[in-house]
C-alpha cells in the first residue's frame, strides 16, 4: 500500500524531489494544511501550528517530522514527532559569531553613516578575551562556543542540565560581555530573558536571541533596552514582527527574520534528512552523528529501505574492525544474542569509568570527531521513573560511548579513532 507524504514546510518543497519512491506525495502550505490531513500517514511539517484539535483530522497519521530546530508548534503525545535537531548547528552558530563581530564593531552604524556621506570613524572592540555568555548548551550552544572560543573568548555554558554547564546562572549574567541564547520553548524557558534577569546583567552588553521569540520579555526589553549596547533579535513573539512594535524605535536593536538556520548547506542537510536518507532511488546519504538525527526518522527508513541489508552488511564489517582493533583493551562490547537481526546503527562500547569517557571524548573532539554518549542521561531522569532507584542503569549510563558508524567510513579513519581511543585508555 502506497503511504501518503503531507508535505508544509516550504523549505522541504525545495529540496524534496517530486517522486519519492514508495509514497504519494501531497503540498500544502499554512492556509490550506488542516483541509489535507484526513488520510496522509506523515506530515513534513514547518512553524504552523499543530494542535490536538487540528491533528483530530488526520484519522491515518503516524508521524510529524519538523523541517527546522524545535517542536515547540506541535501538541505532544499524539503522535511521534521529530525535528532536524543538529542539521543547523553550524549554520546557526556562524551567523551568531557574524553578529557578534557586527556588534562589537559597530558595522551596521558604519554601513548607516558612509551611505549619508559621514566619515568620523567609530571606535569598536576586539572581541578576544570577552566573556560570552551562552544560555542552552545543546548543540548549537557547544557549536558557538567551539567557534568563539577558536577566537580567544572566554565561555562561560548554563544548561538546565547541570552536566552541560561550567558556571552558574547569576554568575554568567555577571560575568558575560555578551550574551547568546540557545535554549529551546518551554514552560521554564519562556519569558526567561525578563526585568529581573536583565537589572542582573552588565550594563553595555550585547544579547542575541536565535533561539524563539517567547524566551525574551517583550515588554520588559522595551523598558530597559537602553541598558544593552546592542540587542540583536532573529525571533519575536509575534511573528512576522508587526511593524507597529516598539522595537523599531530602538536604535541598538539589530532585526533578524527568523533567518538564521537559512544557508543552503544546512537546508540540503535538513532536505536529505526529511526524505528519509534518500538521494536517489538507489543511493543513500547519512546525516548527523551516527549518520542519524532522529530515532524515529532511523527506524523509518529502516522499514522503507529496499537496499538496507547492503548499508547493515558494510556496518557490521565496519563494527568487527573496531572490535578486532580495541579487544586487546579493557573495554567491554554489547553481545548479540544469536537469531537477532541487528542494524548496527551505532557501536555502544562500556568503559571503566566516567572520567575515562570524558578524556575518549575530549580527544576525538580535539580531532573533530564527536561521538554520543547514547545512554546519558540515564533512565533515572526520565519523567516516569523520576524517585525511583536505577544504580545499574545510573552506573552502565555513565560508562557507555557510541563511536562513530558512518557506513562510508574508511578503514585509516577508523584505525585513527581507535587510535586515539588507545591513546586516551592507556595515558
Amino acid at each position: 500500500m502506497v503511504e501518503t507524504i503531507l508535505i508544509v514546510s516550504s523549505v522541504a518543497k525545495m529540496f524534496l524531489p517530486k517522486h519519492i519512491p514508495n509514497y504519494r506525495i501531497i503540498y500544502a502550505d499554512k492556509n490550506n494544511y488542516t483541509t489535507l490531513l484526513y488520510d496522509c500517514n506523515y506530515i513534513i511539517a514547518g512553524s504552523e501550528p499543530y494542535t490536538k484539535e487540528i491533528l483530530k483530522k488526520a484519522k491515518c497519521l503516524k508521524m510529524i517530522s519538523r523541517c527546522g530546530h524545535g517542536t515547540d508548534n506541535i501538541i505532544k503525545g499524539v503522535v511521534p514527532v521529530g525535528d532536524c535537531r543538529g542539521c543547523l548547528d553550524r549554520s546557526i552558530a556562524e551567523l551568531v559569531v557574524g553578529y557578534i563581530i557586527m556588534c562589537q564593531r559597530h558595522l551596521k552604524m558604519l554601513d548607516s553613516n558612509c551611505r549619508l556621506g559621514l566619515w568620523d570613524r567609530i571606535i569598536g572592540n576586539t572581541i578576544e578575551g570577552k566573556t560570552l555568555g551562552i544560555i542552552g548548551y545543546g548543540g548549537i550552544g557547544k557549536t558557538v562556543g567551539h567557534l568563539c572560543s577558536k577566537l580567544d573568548m572566554d565561555i562561560l555554558h548554563y544548561d538546565i542540565i547541570p552536566s552541560r554547564s561550567n558556571c552558574l546562572f547569576d554568575t554568567l549574567l555577571e560575568q558575560s560581555d555578551i550574551i547568546t541564547l540557545h535554549v529551546d520553548l518551554n514552560p521554564s524557558s519562556i519569558h526567561l530573558i525578563n526585568k529581573d534577569v536583565i537589572l542582573r546583567m552588565k550594563k553595555d552588553i550585547v544579547l542575541i536571541n536565535t533561539s524563539r521569540g517567547r524566551v525574551v520579555n517583550t515588554r520588559d526589553m522595551l523598558l530597559y533596552h537602553r541598558r544593552f549596547k546592542y540587542i540583536v533579535l532573529d525571533v519575536f513573539e509575534e511573528e512576522p514582527l508587526p511593524l507597529h512594535s516598539g522595537l523599531f524605535g530602538c536604535s541598538n536593536v539589530l532585526f533578524g527574520i527568523h533567518n538564521a538556520g537559512s544557508t543552503s548547506e544546512g537546508l540540503k542537510r535538513m532536505a536529505l534528512m526529511r526524505n528519509f536518507g534518500h538521494v536517489s532511488a538507489t543511493e543513500f546519504g547519512e546525516v548527523g552523528i551516527n549518520g542519524k538525527n532522529s530515532e524515529l526518522h532511523a527506524a523509518m527508513g529502516l522499514c522503507n529501505l529496499k537496499y538496507v541489508d547492503s548499508i547493515i552488511d558494510v556496518r557490521k564489517k565496519l563494527s568487527e574492525q573496531y572490535m578486532s582493533r580495541l579487544k586487546s583493551l579493557h573495554i567491554c562490547f554489547q553481545e548479540i544474542a544469536a537469531e537477532t537481526q541487528y542494524n548496527y546503527a551505532y557501536l555502544p562500547i562500556i568503559l571503566e569509568s566516567e572520567e575515562v569517557v570524558m578524556e575518549i571524548i575530549k580527544s576525538l573532539n580535539l580531532n573533530n570527531i564527536y561521538p554520543r554518549r547514547y545512554f546519558f542521561p540515564s533512565l533515572s531522569n526520565l519523567p516516569y521513573i523520576s524517585g525511583q532507584s536505577t544504580p545499574i542503569s545510573e552506573d552502565i549510563s555513565r560508562r557507555i560511548l557510541c563511536l562513530p558508524l558512518y557506513y562510508t567510513l574508511s578503514v585509516e579513519e577508523i584505525d585513527m579513532i581507535c587510535g586515539l581511543v588507545e591513546r586516551s585508555i592507556i595515558n
